[in-house]
């Protein structure tokens, strides 16, 4: 279980990761730096892992244009230098020459402590829920 000053210290890290993430002009150089650790790794849906910051900003950069994202985080832990989050997300993409397309899904980060005591995102797996049968 998570002392009260790491759990704090982290939430204060997602509020301003999410915070950067929703703007509606993005800054990925100064998002990337201040999100994910050096080492991080993304591991997007139907692709090869994005290692490195260098890499996650070229993978953003190139990201579809989104809007109304929403992102709640169900489940953080964690011990030491490490937590976890199960998050469920929602945001309208548009792809180029496609309508709008509202996307929902899953995603767990595993955060890691850095040297000054920041929480940046280490490992991050997301994935896409299935569209609701009617």
């Amino acid at each position: 279980m998570l002392p009260e000053i790491d759990r704090k210290a982290f939430e204060q890290a997602f509020e301003q990761a999410m915070t950067q993430f929703r703007a509606p002009v993005k800054d990925w150089p100064e998002f990337v730096r201040s999100a994910y650790d050096e080492d991080a790794i993304l591991m997007p849906p139907d692709m090869p892992a994005v290692r490195g910051r260098e890499a996650i900003l070229a993978f953003l950069q190139a990201f579809p244009v989104f809007s109304g994202h929403r992102q709640t985080s169900l489940e953080a832990d964690g011990a030491g230098d490490f937590i976890f989050t199960r998050d469920a997300f929602s945001c309208t993409l548009t792809l180029p020459g496609a309508p709008p397309t509202f996307y929902a899904g899953k995603a767990l980060t595993i955060w890691r402590r850095q040297a000054d005591g920041e929480w940046k995102m280490f490992r991050e797996i997301w994935n896409r829920e299935p569209p609701a049968r009617g």
